[in-house]
């Protein structure tokens, strides 16, 4: 556990992780998402989670974090305790990050994880294309249908058979 106090004896960030989550990362720490709640928490801040996916394929836990801001800087201390968490073998590891796309992560994996690709959660992505297209496909119940087979398609051929 790594905390930081303001000047005011504050808790401005707290970061947590326990021994089965450290060892889950050495085993699974090769793709991971991180996402933040909405401070819908008792204090009212971001909660960062850090998962991954276990060879089973159930969810695990790396790590947990509360920020009173999420800014560039915060992000980067939550991913480098993380990285001193797992230690320096573990997190080279990593060659797959997935966030909602918020611009706050691109530089922190760029600077974190220099053998990482972040990419964008399929969820937010969908997400966005409702927002942004409901209102402009006449048959959007369709499009979601063939959007939802493409992305799930497991082969080239089965991509192709459903066009959007």
């Amino acid at each position: 556990m790594k905390t930081v106090y303001d000047g005011e004896g504050r808790l401005e960030r707290i970061f947590f992780a326990f021994d089965g989550m450290k060892k889950s990362f050495i085993a699974f720490g090769q793709m991971m998402l991180v996402d933040s709640t909405c401070k819908t928490n008792h204090f009212g801040m971001p909660l960062s989670i850090f998962c991954g996916v276990h060879g089973d394929g159930q969810t695990v836990t790396f790590a947990y974090c509360l920020m009173r801001t999420e800014n560039e800087a915060t992000v980067k201390w939550s991913f480098e305790c993380l990285k001193d968490c797992v230690g320096e073998n573990a997190w080279n590891k990593c060659v797959c990050v997935i966030t909602d796309g918020a611009p706050v992560y691109e530089q922190v994996i760029k600077d974190t994880i220099v053998n990482s690709k972040h990419i964008r959660c399929i969820w937010h992505i969908e997400q966005d294309l409702e927002k942004n297209l409901k209102n402009k496909i006449i048959d959007w119940e369709s499009f979601k249908l063939l959007w939802s087979k493409a992305v799930n398609a497991l082969t080239e051929q089965e991509f192709n058979e459903n066009k959007l």
